[in-house]
Parts: structure tokens; sequence; C-alpha cells
């Protein structure tokens, strides 16, 4: 079996174990924003990007990545980790909207309205970039 075949194999089964055991932080999201309930548009959670990315949702319609980051993000590889997946996503025009697990806890109304403002302006958007 070729390598790249083998390690998109891996990713997959990774991503699949990781549905299953979503942390509550994302659990409480996924609730709000799956079956289209936002604004009628489709996310898809633990989602492989670029054959090499897991990220935790992911709306193709609005281009839109969204994280839900626990401690572990804190830490300074794993920001470099971020930051240079973060750069690999916007250089093929998507969006990352990173929310913190305490901000989903305590503040879960906020991440909801600027979800849904980010969405309404990206559907809403008459410019000529976007008709294409």
């Amino acid at each position: 079996m070729p390598v790249k075949h083998n390690k998109y194999f891996l990713l997959k089964n990774t991503a699949k174990a990781m549905r299953l055991k979503q942390t509550t932080y994302e659990q409480k999201l996924w609730n709000k924003i799956k079956r289209k309930q936002l604004l009628n548009v489709q996310f898809y959670r633990q989602k492989i990007l670029l054959n090499r990315y897991i990220v935790d949702f992911y709306a193709p319609s609005v281009k839109l990545v969204v994280e839900v980051d626990g401690f572990h993000h804190n830490l300074t590889e794993h920001q470099e980790y971020d930051q240079l997946r973060d750069q690999e996503l916007t250089a093929i025009n998507l969006t990352i909207k990173r929310y913190s697990n305490m901000m989903v806890s305590n503040n879960f109304g906020h991440v909801i309205k600027d979800l849904h403002n980010y969405i309404w302006h990206k559907l809403h958007d008459t410019s000529i970039s976007n008709r294409n």
C-alpha cells in the first residue's frame, strides 16, 4: 500500500475515533450547528482537509473551519503547529474561528452569535469575488 494512502487511511480512522470521543465542549457546539441549524449551513465534524489535517468542524459552503481549543493549545509546540496549519488553511481561502473550551463553556451565546454573524455576512456578501 502506498505511503500516502496509508497516511490518509490512518487520518480517516483517527477522525472517526475523534467523532466518537468528542469533548464536552465540542459536543455542546456540535449540538447547536449540526443538521443545518445555523442559517441552514451544513457543518461536518472531524473533517480531513488538505489530506493531512483534521479540523473540529468544517462548513464548506462558507469556507469556515471552527476549532474548539483545549488547554494543550496554549503549549508552545502546539501553538506553532496551529499557526502553521492555520497558514496552510487560510492559503486556500478558508477562515479559521478558534474558541477556547472556557469560551464555549462560559460564553456560549457569544460563540453562536459570532458564528451566526460570520455566516450571515458570508452568505449575503454580494462582492464580485464571491459571485464565482
